[in-house]
Order: structure tokens, then sequence, then C-alpha cells
């Protein structure tokens, strides 16, 4: 039996559907609502509210041979200590568990945890300076996981994947915190016009597909052995700029920029670059589809969806 917390949301669903298409249907569902409900192509055993599964976690863990914790509070605005509670206290009590029982563990982690990537995107100590809550949360449970790891503490695989930008189908239920392509789609769809933040040609992030993701959590689920914590993204930078005019090569709208919010200026990563060579050694997967091709591939999929 397999157990994803995070199951309705955007990875979680997506890799819910992976493992159906490899036959993999005993799986235990953990988020506020059923998957099915959201997506109803996908098939799991059973399903549980995240206070009954946190409430009687050793029960749950004990009969589960992995874990894959991909729930958690994504509100990057939200600085509230509800954060912590949300990201760290719950995720250790699941790590807890999953060391009792010896219970393979395969978690999410951030890009957040590195800020504005001043000294790099290196999994090192030197690097990690969130720039709010929401990256600290999970710092917090790297830090927890690696002092595991390296104490020998777990006698099963535990391993935690530091997402960079993730885009592609499932995300439009994450509204504000949906990513670029789903929010310059849906104003070209509304009034024909894209709305990238002034200067966003100086602002860089690195954008990987959905699939490809799953093609790291699937990695790691495949390889038990390999326990760690490591970057997931492709290696390469790009511009909003450049999304902003991909979008609107595919949908026809034009580009008008609006001023950049003061709000955010102060917790805004502008640039982010995954250091993928600890990965690429280990013989993570390596050929990432190209921004160009994603973007169409998801445009193709929202045009049909709506």
């Amino acid at each position: 039996m397999i157990l994803v917390t995070g199951s309705a949301g955007f990875i979680g669903s997506n890799l819910i559907r992976r493992l159906n298409t490899k036959g993999i249907e005993d799986i235990i569902s953990v988020d506020y609502i059923n998957p099915a409900d959201r997506f109803p192509d996908l098939k799991v055993h059973s399903h549980i509210h995240p206070k009954f599964f946190i409430d009687g976690i050793e029960r749950f863990i004990q009969d589960v041979s992995v874990v894959f914790h991909q729930g958690a509070n994504t509100c990057t605005t939200d600085h509230s200590e509800k954060m912590i509670s949300d990201n760290f206290d719950y995720s250790k009590k699941i790590l807890d568990a999953s060391i009792k029982y010896e219970t393979r563990l395969i978690y999410a982690s951030s890009a957040a945890v590195y800020g504005s990537g001043e000294n790099g995107f290196n999994i090192s100590r030197e690097c990690e300076f969130p720039l709010n809550i929401y990256g600290f949360s999970k710092l917090l449970f790297d830090d927890y996981a690696r002092s595991v790891l390296r104490l020998s503490r777990n006698k099963s695989q535990l391993s935690g994947l530091r997402y960079f930008n993730v885009y592609g189908p499932g995300e439009s239920h994450k509204n504000g915190m949906a990513s670029t392509i789903f929010h310059f789609y849906n104003q070209s769809k509304n009034n024909k016009l894209i709305h990238p933040f002034s200067g966003s040609e100086k602002l860089y992030r690195d954008f990987i597909y959905i699939d490809d993701v799953i093609d790291h959590i699937m990695f790691l689920f495949k390889n038990n052995d390999l326990s760690g914590v490591f970057n997931c993204g492709t290696g390469n930078e790009r511009s909003f700029l450049d999304i902003a005019e991909i979008v609107s090569s595919i949908t026809g709208a034009k580009i008008e920029e609006i001023d950049f919010p003061e709000n955010l200026s102060q917790f805004y990563q502008s640039f982010t670059k995954a250091e993928m060579s600890i990965s690429n050694a280990l013989g993570f997967p390596g050929d990432f589809i190209q921004l160009e091709s994603g973007i169409k591939s998801y445009i193709e999929y929202l045009e049909k969806w709506k």
C-alpha cells in the first residue's frame, strides 16, 4: 500500500495519475478533498482527511510501504505561525512515524529555501537563506531530515526534492499560487493582453514541467536505496519576458507591462537556477521538456479543458 499526502493537489494528483498508469491503485489518499472528486480519472483505494490521518498516523504508517508526502501550505505570502505548524510540525510527525515503522518517505521541499540565490543553488548551508516563512518552514524540515540521515536514525529511504518553478496540467485550483504560465494564459483569454511585471526581462526562474517532476519522484521510488535532499529543476533559467513572449506567440495576445507590486519586493525571488550536478551523477532523469514545448503542450491542455 502507498500513501500520498496532498493527493488532490498539483503534484500529488499528477503522481497518482502516473502510479495508476503503472497499474498501482492501492493508494491511500490524504487531503482535504478526495482527488477523484477533482480529477475523476484518478483511482485510489481509500481517502483520509489530513486531521484524521495525523491524529492516527502510526496506525496508517505501519500499513504502508512508502509515503509520498506532497501536502503543504504553499502560500508564500502567509507569514503566520500556521505555516510552521503546517509544513514543519506536520511533516515531522510523518517522518518520526516513518522511522519507527521503517517506512520509506519521499517528500516535497522547495527552491524557496535558497532565497535570493546570491550564493548559488547548491544543497549546502551557505546557499540557504529563505526570504519568507514558507521557505524557512521548508528549510526547517530539510534540516531535520538531514539530521536524521546524518545520525543514521532511518533504516529505510528518506528523500526530499526541492522543487523549482513547476508548471503544467492540474494546477488551476492553486489560484494565486499557480504558475506564471497559467496566469499569462488566462490573461490572454480574458482581454487579449498579457501583463508581465515591469523589468520582467531581468527576472529569471528555472521552470520545470510537471511530467519531469513526476519522473524525478518515480526515479526515487524505483531506487529505494537512495536517500538525501536533491534539487528538482532543469538547471536552466528563463526570464518572465520569455514566458510572456512564448504565450503571446501561441495565443496572439499582446504584451503590456504593469508595475511591480510593492508588497512583493521584500520576499520575491528574482532568480532561480537548480544546480543539478549531484542529481545527474546519481542518474536522475536529465532529458527535460523544453520550455517552448512544455508551454505549447500545457496551453493545448488548457484549451481542451476549458
